[in-house]
């Protein structure tokens, strides 16, 4: 499977209480070259995820469940972890309310069918959500494979 998107921040989020959130825990157990391997828990779901990037707006991507165990175990190795509430939009829409450690960011994201829809989109039609500030999608804050190896300081500086 393809995964295509764009990421944009969002800043004075507003009107979130009409959606449904999904909580949820991210654990990379390998973050590099381009690849992610990772699991993820949503609600009673476990997932295990590969990621393979082949452009900045496309990646190929390989995705399972897994039982409670298996999650419980692989995450004792994971070496950096992600926390968020997913606000969803629509089916391909979603905005990321991060938690812990990288509090602050919040983001608008929108997957595509191909790469020309996505280089046309205008996330203008989401302000209604907050003030869409600056695309991200290929700067560390877009993945949370970079996310996760930033210092508090840079995070923040790139934030500002």
């Amino acid at each position: 499977m393809q995964e295509i998107e764009r990421k944009f921040i969002i800043k004075n989020l507003k009107n979130i209480d009409e959606l449904d959130f999904v909580y949820s825990e991210r654990y990379f157990l390998f973050n590099e070259d381009g690849i992610e391997i990772r699991i993820t828990q949503k609600e009673n779901k476990y997932i295990f995820e590969r990621k393979e990037k082949i452009s900045d707006l496309t990646r190929n991507w390989l995705k399972f469940e897994i039982s409670e165990r298996e999650f419980n175990e692989l995450k004792k190795i994971s070496s950096q972890r992600i926390i968020r509430k997913n606000y969803y939009i629509d089916k391909n829409t979603s905005i990321k309310v991060y938690e812990w450690d990288f509090i602050w960011l919040i983001r608008l994201e929108k997957e595509f069918e191909n790469e020309i829809d996505a280089q046309k989109f205008d996330p203008s039609e989401y302000s209604k959500f907050g003030d869409i500030w600056n695309e991200i999608t290929v700067s560390q804050l877009g993945k949370d494979s970079q996310l996760v190896k930033l210092t508090k300081k840079i995070f923040i500086e790139l934030l500002s």
